[in-house]
C-alpha cells in the first residue's frame, strides 16, 4: 500500500517496519524493545507516534481504541460529535475520526511476540487517511531471525542477537552500535560532506584517524567481485593503553568496510568486532544499504 504515500520511504524498528512520506523524520525514539515509543514529524508538526508495550495476554482492541479516542475530545465536546468509527484494516483495529482536530488512533496485537502495538497520527494540516491507511498498511513483521532497522539516513539488516546499544543522529554524522550479551559488536556508521571530509586523504585514513591511537588498521587487497569495487576492506586491531582500555570480554580484533559515495556527498562505514572463536560473520558485507 506503499502507493497511497506519495513517495514513501522504510522506517525499521523494534517490532515494525513501514513505509512512510519521505518528509517524515524520526524526533524521538526509544531503545526498549519491551516499552518505547518512536515519534515522526515534519516542518508542520508531529505526524506520528508508534508505540510498543509487553502484554502477553491479547487485549480489547476496541475498547482500548475508543477509551483513548474519547479521552482526546476538547473539554465540554459530546462524545457522539467524534464521529468515532472503528473498523478493521490490515490486521489493524482503527479509529478514524471525521473531526480534523482529533487524532487517529490503530492498534493491534502482535500475538507471538506478546506486544500491542500502537499508533497515533496526531492533528496536522497535512494529515490524509489515505497516506495514513498506507502507512499502516505497509506495515511488516520485524521480529524474526534477522531485524531491519531504517532511520536517520541509515538502513542495514543484522542478526537478532545483536541488540541497539548506541545511536548518535547529528546533522552531519549518523551511527547505530549493536551488541550480544558475549560483547560481539557492529558499528553502523555515515558521515556527510564527503568532498570537504576527504579533501587531502582517502576514506582509510580517515578511519584511522578518528580510530586513534587505540586501534591499529591495515588495508586489505582490494575486493575481487568487480560489484565491490568501491568498497575499501579494513583490519582492526585494538591495541591496549593502560587500565582505562576495553574491557577484556571486548573482541581484539575486527574488520571494518568503507563505501565513499560521492554521489550522495555521504561516507559509510561498517565495523564488526567478533571473538576469534566466533569467526567473522559472513553476512557483513551485504548490509551496507545506503538510505
Amino acid at each position: 500500500m506503499a502507493n497511497l504515500i506519495p513517495v514513501a520511504i522504510p522506517l525499521a524498528w523494534h517490532h515494525l517496519r513501514l513505509e512512510i512520506p519521505r518528509e517524515w523524520e524520526v524526533v524521538g525514539f526509544s531503545r526498549n524493545a519491551d516499552d518505547g515509543r518512536l515519534a515522526l514529524a515534519d516542518r508542520d508538526g508531529e505526524a506520528l507516534q508508534l508505540h510498543w508495550k509487553k502484554i502477553p495476554a491479547a487485549p480489547n482492541l476496541d475498547r482500548r481504541l475508543e477509551e483513548l479516542a474519547r479521552a482526546n475530545l476538547p473539554p465540554g465536546t459530546d462524545p457522539a460529535a467524534a464521529k468515532l468509527r472503528l473498523e478493521g484494516w490490515h490486521d489493524w483495529r482503527v479509529s478514524l475520526s471525521g473531526n480534523r482536530n482529533l487524532p487517529f488512533f490503530a492498534a493491534r496485537h502482535l500475538a507471538a511476540r506478546g506486544i500491542l502495538l500502537a499508533a497515533v497520527f496526531p492533528p496536522h494540516p497535512a494529515r490524509r487517511e489515505d497516506v495514513v491507511r498506507g502507512v499502516l498498511a505497509s506495515w511488516t513483521p520485524n521480529d524474526g531471525p534477522t531485524r531491519a532497522w531504517a532511520t536517520f539516513g541509515l538502513a542495514v539488516t543484522l542478526p537478532s542477537a545483536l541488540d541497539l546499544e548506541v545511536t548518535v543522529s547529528l546533522p552531519a554524522f549518523q551511527r547505530f552500535e549493536f551488541a550480544t550479551p558475549k560483547g560481539d559488536r557492529v558499528i553502523v556508521q555515515r558521515w556527510g560532506m564527503l568532498s570537504a571530509l576527504l579533501a587531502d586523504m582517502d576514506a582509510a585514513a580517515h578511519f584511522a584517524r578518528i580510530k586513534g591511537r587505540g586501534t591499529q588498521v591495515w588495508k586489505l587487497p582490494p575486493p575481487l567481485d568487480p560489484s565491490r569495487s568501491a568498497i575499501t576492506e579494513l583490519a582492526l586491531r585494538r591495541t591496549p593503553m593502560g587500565w582505562w582500555s576495553t574491557p577484556r570480554r571486548m573482541p581484539k580484533e575486527g574488520r571494518a568496510w568503507l563505501c565513499p559515495r560521492p554521489d550522495l556527498e555521504r561516507l559509510y562505514a561498517i565495523e564488526a568486532w567478533t571473538h576469534r572463536d566466533l569467526g567473522l560473520p559472513a553476512w557483513v558485507p551485504d548490509i551496507l544499504t545506503p538510505a
